[in-house]
């Protein structure tokens, strides 16, 4: 049992140590896609970054999918359990909007801190967050939705799930909301409340197996015995409750913390996702880019071949550059929906 208990550990280390390369290096493209922000100031311009970006992160989403896949396999075989896994679909995790719509948030984020009187570093810095925040959540939503599916594909076995901490990934050590929430139980069909910066596997529970359990206790032992026990403990004390956030589903928050809920916010409540759904969230992420790009394509065409305005052959790059990046990401959409048939 030790021994099991102990390749458990290493698997969700490892899991989450590759869902943190993931992140870091999507970030890594994203920024160096956007620079120092200046081109959010032209719509083109701005369209185009926003396109190759949504590309970007489905690729890295993809990535995701197949790595939770992969740890959960790992995960069962250890506990000598056999998964039943669902077809493999790949939609934009998100709820009620396109890639292309959240990726051009960033570069909004941009204009509006300028609007209001911030300087360029304090504008860049502000757009930097927002764009590390979004790319993080995609990549951890994808990775809890592909869980979830697996768990609801091999519900015969699995009577539910545990979060499971790592203090190990966290320079600040684990926060509250993990560690209480980590002493609590999921049922299959509940879906794991996210939360900023949040470094949480799952681990699943199997014929009342419950390793997540375990683990969390192994890791609490050392964070008591870390922090002369009182810190950790105090932590523990936190009070955590649950909201539906209209994208990203169920976050958690500290009780008493102020959050806008979805109608609050103007925003589509947040609906669980289904093969139907999916498949209408696509629909509408293609009919949106097909009308982006006949905005595009009129725009082109409406600049003389033989201008030599600079300013206009400017525009024309960045018009060229995102009828490209469109075409790719429209590619894009079309295979998902392919692989939804």
């Amino acid at each position: 049992m030790a021994a099991e208990l102990q390749q458990l550990g290493a698997i969700a280390d490892r899991h989450a140590s590759v869902r943190q390369s993931i992140i870091v290096q999507l970030i890594k493209l994203l920024l160096g896609l956007w620079g120092d922000f200046s081109d959010a100031r032209d719509d083109a311009a701005r369209l185009a970054i926003a396109a190759r970006s949504a590309s970007l992160v489905g690729s890295a989403t993809s990535r995701m999918r197949l790595q939770s896949r992969s740890h959960l396999q790992s995960v069962f075989a250890t506990m000598s359990e056999r998964p039943q896994l669902p077809k493999l679909v790949d939609p934009y995790p998100r709820n009620g909007v396109s890639a292309l719509e959240v990726y051009e948030r960033p570069g909004k984020q941009f204009l509006w801190e300028l609007s209001r009187g911030a300087s360029v570093d304090e504008a860049r810095d502000a757009a930097t967050e927002r764009l590390r925040q979004i790319a993080e959540d995609d990549v951890l939503l994808a990775d809890r939705d592909e869980s979830h599916r697996v768990f609801e594909g091999s519900k015969k076995r699995v009577v539910g799930y545990r979060r499971v901490i790592h203090p190990e990934l966290s320079t600040d050590g684990t926060c509250g909301l993990c560690l209480v929430a980590s002493q609590r139980f999921y049922t299959v069909g509940e879906l794991l409340p996210l939360h900023d910066r949040c470094n949480c596997t799952v681990m699943p529970i199997v014929k009342g197996d419950d390793p997540g359990f375990r683990l969390n206790d192994d890791d609490l032992k050392k964070l008591y015995a870390a922090a002369g026990s009182t810190s950790a403990r105090d932590l523990l004390n936190t009070r955590i409750t649950i909201r539906e956030h209209g994208e990203l589903g169920p976050v958690l928050v500290k009780e008493g913390d102020n959050f806008r809920t979805a109608k609050e916010a103007g925003r589509p409540e947040y609906v669980k996702p289904t093969p139907e759904s999916i498949r209408a969230a696509n629909r509408k992420a293609r009919a949106e880019a097909d009308a982006r790009m006949t905005t595009t394509l009129a725009e082109l065409d409406a600049i003389p071949r033989d201008t030599t305005d600079g300013a206009l052959i400017i525009h024309r790059t960045n018009l060229t550059r995102a009828r490209n990046y469109l075409r790719d990401y429209i590619r894009a959409l079309d295979n998902a929906f392919a692989a939804l048939q």
